[in-house]
């Protein structure tokens, strides 16, 4: 499967609840995660930013992952702990993490080794600093890394995933659809 992933689309199109979802199956899931990511039989459990321009731009993925967990017939407290003010979920059967993360100061995206980085509306962070900033956290593990956004022009999010070398990239895919 592609290490980067990525889904352009207008509004309305489907892109942060695709990505909750398939966000959502790996972090209860994580044993399918390392096959499809590493081909490897593992059950580690997973470190999980869902990233945004900022924490009102994140309220939509955070309604989605709350959504498809509600579909999913997860109970909080017994299926996982979310704690609002931290912005995070544990997930407790599988252990697995997931932070919900701004962009508004890029330089506080150090630190954590990460399986996977969701970036929501991406072609909406202002620079690529948070970008340059959060991707070698994804190094050691060789994480996964899913785009979604609306088209907003020609900006970082285009120069680094969508010209040059990044089209010739056998790990990355993308999909575009207008909605």
């Amino acid at each position: 499967l592609a290490r980067f992933r990525h889904l352009v689309a207008g509004r309305r199109g489907g892109k942060t609840m695709s990505a909750a979802w398939e966000v959502l199956f790996y972090a209860l899931h994580p044993e399918e995660f390392h096959r499809d990511a590493h081909s490897v039989d593992s059950n580690k459990p997973l470190w999980i930013w869902v990233l945004t321009k900022d924490h009102e731009v994140g309220r939509p993925a955070r309604m989605a992952l709350q959504e498809a967990m509600n579909t999913c017939g997860l109970v909080k407290d017994v299926d996982y702990r979310w704690n609002k003010n931290e912005k995070t979920v544990e997930f407790l059967e599988s252990d697995t993490f997931l932070q919900f993360r701004s962009a508004d100061d890029p330089q506080s995206l150090r630190g954590a080794g990460l399986d996977i980085l969701w970036i929501d509306e991406s072609a909406f962070i202002q620079t690529n600093e948070a970008w340059v900033v959060a991707r070698p956290a994804l190094s050691d593990k060789v994480g996964l890394v899913i785009t979604t956004t609306t088209p907003l022009g020609k900006n970082w999010f285009w120069e680094e995933f969508f010209t040059g070398k990044a089209l010739q990239d056998p790990r990355q895919f993308r999909v575009e659809y207008t909605s």
